[in-house]
């Protein structure tokens, strides 16, 4: 597993954790969520499911053109249904699911070959 990847189940991570905790309503947890994983560019991704499910939700939440300063982001999210809405949620999470996945797979494949390094 690349860095870069372990770099995205971290802000994935703090992204689900922001819609679920947050009091917010649902556009307001996505524009969190969003901000928790922006630095993360799709072409970071070698895998070519990874990128292709990360640039569907990167541009499920910026399509929408913005109108004066309020951003893609915020255009899209005040343009969507909740139904939309809950549709990037779920994309979001299970984006973090699968990329957690990989990860636990990689650390028990690691510790399997070299030992956790636990006493």
């Amino acid at each position: 597993m690349r860095s870069e990847e372990k770099y995205a189940e971290e802000k994935f991570c703090i992204a689900v954790d922001a819609m679920a905790t947050s009091g917010q309503g649902i556009r307001e947890r996505l524009h969190g969520a969003f901000l928790s994983f922006s630095p993360i560019q799709a072409e970071e991704f070698e895998d070519e499911e990874l990128r292709k499910r990360f640039a569907a939700i990167y541009e499920a939440m910026t399509k929408v053109e913005a109108v004066g300063n309020e951003g893609n982001l915020r255009a899209t999210l005040n343009a969507a249904s909740d139904g939309e809405c809950q549709r990037v949620a779920k994309m979001i999470v299970e984006f973090h699911e699968i990329v957690h996945d990989r990860l636990v797979i990689w650390n028990y494949e690691f510790d399997k070959k070299f030992g956790s390094g636990k006493q």
